[in-house]
């Protein structure tokens, strides 16, 4: 074999290396895309295995009973604003008993205390199904699972380096919460950390959204 030959061959062995190499990453790239793209529609319409639109039936199956109902919003003199009673379903606080005749299935907002997070559910008056799935976490120690790839030990640059630019934002005392329309996401925030958030219907284009902070984000 002369050189030349010895030399062509060594530089198609090398193009066909750079080729499948390059075909490895672009598979493996693809594949990266395609599971984000799957955890996106799961948390465009579901949290903690509950869906928007899910039924009160369809909720208390999942979760159990709701230990917490919330009544309906009501201005509160004392404290300057509107306020949520709590009631506790099982009645053996006298004072934060639900009212006679009152069924857990009379109030829109349930609550459900875990171990290491409380999750809220609302409803909407028409047709009583979910329209809000939300998560708090009181303490450093607890913790929300993530949702679009943020969680109750996000910080605030992490937030923005995940999900970008807020639609809205605006100040509460001491909290700061920022609105995501695409996808039905509200951030709220204290001391430059997540301690909650709420998801509820998207409103627009939650495609698009991908598209851009997503498909065209690297890796």
């Amino acid at each position: 074999m002369s050189g030349g030959e010895h030399g062509n061959r060594r530089r198609r062995t090398v193009v066909c290396i750079i080729t499948a190499l390059a075909l490895a990453t672009l598979a493996a790239w693809v594949w990266i895309k395609v599971q984000a793209y799957h955890d996106f529609r799961r948390d465009l319409v579901s949290y903690r295995g509950i869906r928007l639109g899910d039924t009160m039936e369809e909720i208390e199956y999942a979760l159990g009973y709701p230990p917490f109902v919330l009544d309906a919003p009501a201005y509160d003199a004392e404290m300057g604003g509107y306020s949520m009673r709590v009631y506790q379903t099982d009645n053996k606080d006298q004072q934060n008993r639900m009212p006679d005749r009152m069924k857990v299935q009379d109030f829109l907002g349930w609550q459900y205390q875990q171990d290491s997070h409380r999750i809220d559910v609302t409803f909407d008056a028409t047709k009583k199904q979910v329209s809000g799935i939300g998560c708090y976490a009181s303490a450093p120690v607890q913790q929300c699972p993530p949702l679009f790839g943020i969680d109750s030990n996000s910080s605030e640059d992490d937030v923005l380096a995940s999900l970008g630019k807020a639609d809205a934002h605006k100040y509460e005392g001491p909290s700061k919460s920022y609105r995501y329309d695409a996808i039905g996401l509200e951030v709220r925030m204290e001391k430059r950390r997540v301690y909650m958030f709420e998801k509820t219907p998207p409103q627009g284009s939650g495609v698009r959204w991908f598209v851009s902070h997503r498909l065209l984000s690297l890796p």
